[in-house]
């Protein structure tokens, strides 16, 4: 425990770039003051030699004057790297949830790269396009279709728990199938719409799985969103729809990635760009 938190004491003053490194090797005691002997030292060595703080087992001697960024430094480097991600634990470890977790990503990265396709399928309106800064902008007309928004997804922590997050997977997996559903029937050109809407179920199966292997009491597959009718009045009003939302499902994809990613045991690829 005391070499880790030597450990994180020293990256965390690397990255603040104290001015002075202390190199002198004390004793064990954990705080103390040093006087020179002999001649008066100059400032420089004066101020090095008014008091230090040591860290058992650490090779970095700081100064009074220096504690309180020490204690900063020490703090920030314990908030990153000190204790593990909630639930990530004997659970996540298990190589059966591994093995779920592997096929869960590979669909996901599939729908990832299915996405711009299935856009340009469908959407002819040579404004909208998939990956716009002006996308904001269509909030409005999101909210008058009636385009729910994805449910939110997080690392985890104590107030987002595992099952939290697999059930919001789940919720929005059903939500985006329902919509690009409902609006399949007014679309021209539908097999790669189609085909996501196979992937997102494919999905949902296997992040059911993972949900199962997570909680004891019985788990069911989520029912068809309620309430979800858009205002689809003319060729228009559906192109807008289609494209925000296969905009907001390429963004929960993301999402969705990137929390699965944080669950496996030995991530060894970077992030995909998509």
């Amino acid at each position: 425990m005391l070499e880790y938190m030597c450990s994180n004491v020293q990256t965390a003053l690397t990255t603040l770039r104290l001015g002075s490194r202390f190199t002198s090797i004390l004793n064990d005691s954990s705080v103390g003051l040093r006087k020179e002997k002999g001649n008066t030292p100059d400032p420089a060595v004066r101020k090095r030699s008014a008091g230090f703080v040591l860290f058992p087992g650490c090779r970095e001697v700081l100064t009074v004057s220096d504690l309180p960024v020490a204690v900063f430094a020490f703090s920030m480097a314990t908030t990153t790297r000190g204790a593990p991600i909630p639930e990530k634990s004997a659970l996540v470890a298990n190589p059966q949830f591994q093995e779920i977790l592997k096929d869960s990503s590979s669909l996901t990265h599939k729908i990832l790269q299915s996405i711009p396709g299935a856009h340009r399928s469908c959407v002819n309106v040579e404004t909208l396009r998939l990956n716009s800064s002006e996308n904001h902008k269509l909030v409005t007309l999101a909210s008058t279709i009636g385009i729910p928004s994805a449910p939110a997804l997080s690392a985890l922590s104590d107030n987002f728990t595992l099952n939290t997050m697999l059930r919001h997977m789940l919720e929005g997996l059903q939500l985006h199938k329902d919509l690009l559903n409902h609006v399949l029937p007014r679309l021209e050109v539908k097999d790669m719409v189609i085909d996501l809407t196979h992937d997102l179920n494919d999905l949902s199966v296997q992040v059911l799985k993972m949900l199962k292997l997570s909680q004891r009491e019985g788990v069911s597959k989520p029912n068809p969103t309620l309430g979800l009718a858009l205002d689809l009045r003319g060729s228009y009003e559906v192109q807008v729809a289609i494209h925000l939302i296969l905009v907001q499902l390429q963004g929960f994809e993301q999402d969705m990635d990137r929390c699965l990613r944080s669950l496996e045991q030995n991530p060894l690829e970077e992030e995909a760009e998509y």
